[in-house]
């Protein structure tokens, strides 16, 4: 895949080896998200401002970070991940079934476009009880993981980006617990379940059109703002942005 590490134009396209482009990827991506914990964008929670979030993280290591995929078309993007017709049991390990995504070009513009718009007329889900904010924002964020807007780290940006929506809806969503082990941690074994049934979630969303599994996850991660949590970060209104 092209990349930025270019070695001083000693691989124009970029690193060939994806291992090694996929470590320092890992690590710029981890310093411009914690960078975006410190000073978050303050967008409008539409399309541009996911786009801007993309391209925060990944502007180290791609030149298409922030733009919309342009693959593949005529047809869903297909990825593969666990049986998840039993959930919450699943094997992490199984990559035997295709989940599908929207196709690239107009249906994907469309799709995200359509989603923003569902998003800005539910007024950003503010003013909910918590049980009603988690299972709202449970379906919008799997109905958007589906159109899957870009090559590569849409979960991260995801994350970044209904984090701040939870902020400014009077929530704290504790996005660390469901960041994946590090490359280190990987290697010895180490896994994080919570990151797993977060995905496994998105999944039965895609085969079944049920998000209560995502709704269930995320409640275990979503509390109210607490006094301190917001004299630390005031909340900012979309007016205001």
């Amino acid at each position: 895949m092209r990349n930025k590490f270019t070695r001083g134009g000693r691989f124009p396209n970029g690193i060939p080896s994806m291992v090694v482009v996929g470590a320092l990827e890992e690590h710029w991506a981890r310093l411009r998200l914690m960078e975006l914990t410190r000073s978050p964008l303050l967008g409008r929670f539409d399309y541009d401002h996911m786009k801007a979030i993309h391209r925060h993280i990944l502007q180290d290591t791609f030149v298409w970070a922030g733009q919309e995929r342009s693959a593949p078309m005529g047809g869903p993007m297909i990825k593969f991940g666990p049986d998840v017709s039993a959930f919450p049991k699943f094997d992490p390990r199984d990559y035997s079934v295709p989940h599908e995504y929207t196709s690239a070009g107009r249906e994907l513009t469309e799709a995200a476009t359509h989603e923003y718009a569902l998003l800005k007329e539910a007024d950003y889900l503010r003013g909910l009880a918590l049980g009603d904010f988690v299972d709202n924002l449970a379906l919008r964020w799997v109905s958007l993981n589906v159109v899957h807007s870009f090559r590569e780290g849409n979960t991260r940006s995801q994350l970044v980006f209904f984090s701040e929506l939870a902020h400014h809806a009077g929530y704290h969503l504790d996005a660390r617990a469901f960041l994946p082990p590090s490359r280190e941690d990987r290697l010895a074994g180490v896994t994080n379940p919570v990151r797993e049934r977060f995905v496994a979630a998105r999944y039965y969303f895609q085969d079944y059109h049920d998000h209560t599994p995502m709704a269930d996850t995320l409640a275990d991660v979503i509390t109210p703002l607490t006094e301190d949590q917001r004299r630390a970060r005031p909340i900012v209104p979309i007016e205001q942005r």
